[in-house]
């Protein structure tokens, strides 16, 4: 340590200079990083996978897309019977290159509501512009449900009216993915803020969030070089960010307090900071090395997003490092002293400003004396927040969880008051042989419990290059505990002899 300190001491305006432009390029390439990061989670050589490949492939729809939801309603003495019903099923599948489930395109009665007038369909747009069915692929975005809408609405019968939903739909609803990283990593940076602000009392407080956001900074330089040489999951972000939120601050906190030390115990300039790195110095080191140990294992796990998170879990910790170990020893040689000048709060019990509060001392003193009440106090506040996260559903979000409000929640509530099932809101697709018999192949897969409809069309849309297109619908969800039980049974009812050489047939999900 005091050779890397002399080093940093000798060259502090290139090391200062160095950060500085290693920060500059670090903020071009976090804009531009999420371009080059991938979404799938699904696991390599996964039934899932192949089959999502192969019917992007070679249907143009369906797959990993998850389908819009048309909820149509007759007036009162109609007929789902009727033709018209049919039509704007077919507007869909002309004007947008789509494949539509319906009860009136020959569907399974399980599609029409308890009250008979009303029957959901199943809309699944195209995945490519030019691709198998022909027209324009739709816009994606919030106003999906409002194009369906008006494409289908011409051709209703007199009277009826539309609602389209879709997980998707309700997702956007439902304000989309959440508060973005850069919005976290703010709020995270100025929680911080105010916890350094009440630690240190002083303008020394912005120190150890000036070197977070350099580390940050210069590790998404690095994510950035590595997208260029491998895949890299876009969960990446996230652990650069709020992890090197976290360990930089505490990096950072690590050193500077020791620094204090030595400035309250006599010691001055650079002699300060050269005791501070003698001892803080190892234990930063020490810290790094077991976080990117903790996390670097993941590198080998065949998971892409577990690897994108051993790659910021390998970055972030080395960079914050050696952020706090070369330009934190420069800012505290040229400006700690000036920064700390100025101190908020009481004088400790021997006169300087780093000793214990009054307050902070009773507080001790409290938890010393009733130590069992303490544990047990905590024990529950702790165990609440545990309780609860043993229901966390780290899957697909399920319809009740997502929008309460909109176009497509409104569809969601006519599916609900009809009694259809939600289920039709992630449906199952399955690409077989065609010469396995679709037909018979249905059949088996509509008498599985947990299934409420099948549907398996002798149309171009459903039969290609020697392969057959099956849907199910589901009674429960995919992402409830029952509607994963019913993917495991679709799956575990069509035979693995069924594989064709270009392993296209497997579920979607």
């Amino acid at each position: 340590m005091n050779g890397l300190f002399g080093f940093v001491l000798r060259h502090k305006l290139l090391i200062g200079l160095l950060w500085l432009v290693v920060a500059c390029a670090g903020a071009l390439a976090a804009v531009q990083v999420t371009d080059r990061l991938k979404e799938e989670f699904t696991p390599p050589g996964s039934a899932a996978r192949d089959a999502n490949a192969a019917i992007a492939r070679t249907y143009g729809t369906g797959g990993a897309e998850k389908p819009l939801v048309p909820v149509i309603t007759l007036p009162a003495g109609g007929d789902v019977d009727a033709p018209g019903v049919r039509r704007p099923f077919a507007a869909a599948e002309e004007r947008l290159g789509a494949r539509t489930v319906s009860y009136a395109d020959g569907g399974d009665r399980r599609l029409v509501g308890a009250d008979g007038r009303t029957t959901a369909g199943l809309v699944f747009l195209r995945q490519e512009a030019g691709g198998p069915g022909g027209g324009d692929r739709m816009a994606e975005g919030p106003d999906l449900t409002g194009v369906l809408s008006e494409v289908m609405r011409p051709h209703l019968p007199p009277g009826a009216s539309i609602r389209v939903t879709g997980i998707e739909a309700l997702e956007e609803g439902a304000g989309g993915e959440g508060p973005s990283v850069l919005v976290e990593t703010v709020v995270g940076g100025l929680g911080a803020l105010v916890v350094l602000a009440f630690v240190f009392g002083s303008l020394l407080a912005l120190v150890p969030l000036v070197v977070a956001i350099v580390s940050i900074l210069a590790s998404f330089l690095v994510v950035y070089g590595i997208t260029g040489v491998t895949d890299v999951n876009f969960m990446v972000q996230s652990v650069v960010a709020l992890i090197g939120l976290g360990v930089a601050v505490d990096y950072s906190l690590l050193l500077v307090t020791r620094w204090r030390e030595e400035r309250a115990a006599g010691h001055e300039g650079e002699e300060a900071v050269r005791r501070a790195m003698a001892t803080a110095g190892h234990a930063i080191v020490s810290s790094a090395v077991a976080v990117a140990i903790g996390l670097i294992v993941m590198l080998v796990v065949p998971l892409e997003f577990l690897r994108g998170v051993g790659y910021g879990g390998m970055i972030i910790p080395a960079v914050s490092a050696l952020a706090a170990l070369t330009l934190l020893p420069v800012v505290l040689a040229a400006a700690g002293p000036r920064l700390d000048r100025r101190r908020l709060g009481r004088r400790g019990a021997r006169g300087d400003r780093d000793g214990a509060g009054r307050a902070w001392t009773a507080w001790t003193r409290t938890v010393i004396r009733f130590r069992v009440p303490a544990v047990l106090a905590s024990a529950a506040l702790l165990g609440g927040p545990a309780f609860a996260a043993l229901g966390m559903n780290l899957g697909e979000a399920h319809s009740g969880a997502l929008a309460k409000s909109g176009p497509a929640y409104e569809g969601l509530t006519s599916l609900r008051a009809a009694r259809i099932r939600t289920g039709v809101l992630t449906p199952v697709d399955v690409v077989v042989p065609d010469s396995a018999g679709p037909a018979a192949v249905a059949g088996r897969l509509r008498a599985l419990p947990g299934v409420h409809a099948v549907a398996a069309s002798a149309g171009p849309e459903w039969r290609r290059d020697g392969t057959a297109l099956i849907t199910v619908v589901p009674v429960a969800e995919g992402g409830t505990g029952a509607g994963k039980d019913t993917v495991g049974a679709i799956r575990a009812a069509v035979p693995p002899t069924w594989t064709s050489p270009t392993r296209c047939t497997a579920c979607s999900r």
